[in-house]
């Protein structure tokens, strides 16, 4: 897919040499109707209609699980940080149990057991 933008050198975006060519080399009905237009409007209508969704972070990236788990039964319970891969899926926990960061998780984790520390009695 050709990209109609690119990062310029000082941070900011600009349009790319080949859309810039097609910017003023068309006439004003041409350009409204080009390719780059086009995939505009077509990202505005996923977006109004909630189809584009902006991921936390890549797919396949380290993150952070925090894991409280309880039986009852025998008075055992396990907490701590597992690190996983991010998988789609995971997005209705990302920020209540699934963490970019570490610390993050662990703040996480000392808020749902209760406890000032990982390793608290």
């Amino acid at each position: 897919m050709e990209r109609y933008t690119k990062k310029s050198e000082n941070g900011g975006y600009c349009i790319n040499s080949n859309c810039l060519y097609e910017i003023f080399s068309s006439s004003w009905e041409k350009l409204s109707s080009g390719p780059a237009i086009k995939r505009l409007a077509e990202y505005e209508d996923a977006q109004e209609q909630g189809l584009l969704l902006r991921l936390p972070c890549k797919v396949g990236t380290p993150v952070y699980a925090a894991i409280n788990k309880k039986n009852y039964g025998v008075g055992f319970m396990d907490s701590h940080i597992e690190t996983w891969n991010f998988r789609y899926d995971m997005i209705p926990d990302f920020g209540k149990t699934i963490f970019l960061t570490r610390e993050a998780a662990e703040s996480a984790l000392r808020e749902i057991t209760g406890k000032g520390g990982m390793n608290d009695e």
